[in-house]
């Protein structure tokens, strides 16, 4: 779409937020389908990537910005066929006590952390755990 000059990509944050659910189910697989091989995933999360490819490092700041480009598209149906690597990557880095564990330099301030203080690794562990559920909660 092209206003006054600009082009509005649809793999914006906004189109994908409100979009869901208002799409046919061809139209949504053929938009999930883009949104998941866009060279810049979604615009305004920030992962730098396509969303078919997964962050290098798990317990990094781009695979909270991963996540939650995750959790966007989970609320499409056509996204549960993309899923299931990303489900396998994360029970891959699952700790054996079943939580997940992100670096202090992974918190963003916008997604993380979700308590006021990371000073506590059990702190960190539970919002980390918290972040990976809710972010996963529409694929289960």
């Amino acid at each position: 779409m092209d206003y006054g000059g600009i082009f509005m990509d649809p793999a914006n944050f906004y189109h994908v937020s409100l979009l869901k659910g208002q799409l046919d189910e061809t139209v949504e697989a053929k938009y999930v389908d883009y949104l998941v091989n866009h060279p810049q995933g979604i615009y305004y999360i920030g992962y730098p990537g396509r969303l078919k490819d997964l962050p290098e490092v798990f317990k990094s700041r781009q695979t909270i910005r991963f996540l939650a480009s995750v959790r966007m598209l989970a609320e499409y149906k056509s996204y549960k066929k993309y899923s299931q690597p990303v489900l396998q990557w994360l029970e891959d880095n699952k700790s054996p006590d079943g939580n997940w564990a992100f670096d202090t330099k992974a918190k963003d301030n916008i997604y993380l952390p979700l308590s006021d203080s990371w000073r506590k690794a059990e702190t960190r562990i539970a919002d980390s755990t918290a972040f990976v559920k809710y972010c996963i909660l529409p694929l289960a």
